[in-house]
């Protein structure tokens, strides 16, 4: 929630700065060519870390590089829609993903997490007098392994 704050004002600033602030930002460019380069470097990681080979996404994950899943492809293995992974994580089931990035990816072991939430959901959708209880011990044992790869 403090999040979404913090970046509506920041959009808000930025929108009401853009000009003056990318001004700036060029002239530091122009002067520094140190600053530069780092940027530079800085936005090559970030498309080496982001090479699709054969259509797959592969993130930095630690200090390895690990296939990663865009959440419409997750939603297609585990058999449900996009928008039920996010309620999921929305009403705090599942965590939300450890992939830094501006789009929802998931590791091959958050996928695992979710298939097993899911077979839980089926298990239980017609036994509401445990439904609550086997939900919230799932939803702990997701939230302590889902940081693993």
């Amino acid at each position: 929630m403090q999040g979404n704050r913090a970046r509506e004002a920041y959009r808000k600033w930025y929108e009401a700065n853009k000009e003056t602030h990318n001004r700036e930002r060029r002239a530091k460019y122009a002067a520094d060519p140190r600053l530069r380069e780092r940027a530079l470097e800085k936005q090559r990681e970030y498309r080496r870390g982001s090479a699709k080979a054969d259509g797959k996404h592969f993130r930095k994950v630690g200090k390895s590089q690990v296939e990663v899943f865009r959440i419409g492809t997750v939603a297609e293995m585990i058999g449900r829609e996009k928008q039920v992974i996010r309620q999921w994580e929305a009403k705090e089931y599942i965590p939300p993903p450890t992939v830094k990035s501006t789009q929802r990816f998931y590791t091959a072991r958050q996928v695992q997490l979710l298939g097993e939430f899911v077979k839980l959901m089926d298990e239980v959708r017609y036994d509401p007098k445990h439904r609550g209880e086997a939900l919230a011990k799932k939803s702990q044992e997701i939230k302590q392994l889902w940081s693993t790869p």
